[in-house]
């Protein structure tokens, strides 16, 4: 049963936040964080996870710290692959702990916004909690002597710009870090069409302090690739039918959403309201582009 909001989500995204409380209290979704480092999966399973798609050993130091988080591995396993290569195309220095990372908390933390009667004092208790948990991170990241903290996960990235925002330039989503590595590269892929959705981002978690004009300029660039925008003031979580039928009106056959809440959601409105749609990460346009 999910609690009363002050938003009207749809019920499909509803039935998404009930599936990651999975029944747990907020108290009970601390304790998972604090005693396992993620929200749901274990580091014993997200460090397999890592370690069976090929991912390098850890660097004793390294200028950027990668905080990979605990959905993104497990929801999300092409992207995750093509992050990684990423890195290694792009000659990124970077490094991450297999076993010691810990959940951002935003699925807590967006309870905090968002339901109607919590107490103010609960809030501001849960918050801290969440602080507390990326705090953890950034130690993790000084020990290893990084200049930079780098997020697998939007949601992790906005976050940790917001709660420490008088060092947001060295918290950066990894999208930002690979734009700006491969500004200056002339990219070509073979000539596709996409649709484009931006996101609307105007519900939790407020990821406005994202680049998302500059992650639109820099795929508008790339030779061979045309983008079709579609309406990015429809929100994807409150119904995102409207913006799939737009893109069948327009011909569109396949999406870029570079939010992972935006592909995720429109993922799963096209099976349930049986709108055929393709759907391609912005990492994956990347990767097309440097390996051909």
């Amino acid at each position: 049963m999910v609690e009363e909001r002050n938003v009207g989500y749809s019920e499909l995204f509803k039935s998404t936040l009930s599936f990651l409380a999975a029944g747990r209290s907020h108290d009970e979704q601390i304790r998972c964080i604090q005693e396992s480092g993620n929200h749901a999966p274990t580091w014993l399973l997200r460090s397999a996870l890592l370690s069976s798609i090929g991912l390098a050993p850890p660097k004793q130091s390294a200028e950027n710290f990668v905080v990979f988080g605990c959905y993104v591995p497990f929801m999300a396993i092409p992207e995750l692959q093509a992050f990684i290569r990423l890195l290694q195309l792009a000659e990124i220095d970077y490094t991450y702990s297999p076993d010691k990372e810990v959940c951002c908390g935003a699925p807590i933390w967006e309870d905090t916004i968002e339901l109607v009667d919590m107490k103010d004092e609960r809030r501001k208790e849960i918050q801290d909690k969440c602080k507390g948990f990326m705090e953890s991170n950034n130690s993790l990241g000084r020990q290893a002597q990084a200049k930079n903290m780098i997020y697998t996960c939007h949601n992790c990235a906005s976050l940790a710009r917001r709660s420490f925002a008088e060092d947001s330039d060295h918290h950066l989503w990894i999208n930002d870090l690979l734009v700006e590595r491969l500004r200056d590269r002339t990219l070509e892929i073979e000539p596709a069409t996409y649709g484009y959705y931006k996101g609307c981002h105007r519900h939790f978690p407020f990821i406005s302090n994202l680049s998302w004009k500059t992650y639109r300029e820099f795929l508008g660039g790339i030779k061979g690739l045309t983008l079709i925008d579609l309406n990015n003031k429809q929100c994807c979580r409150e119904d995102a039918v409207p913006i799939l039928k737009e893109a069948v009106e327009k011909g569109v056959k396949e999406i870029i959403a570079p939010c992972g809440d935006g592909n995720y959601q429109l993922l799963l409105t096209s099976q349930a309201a049986n709108i055929p749609m393709k759907f391609k990460s912005l990492s994956s346009v990347l990767l097309d582009a440097l390996e051909g």
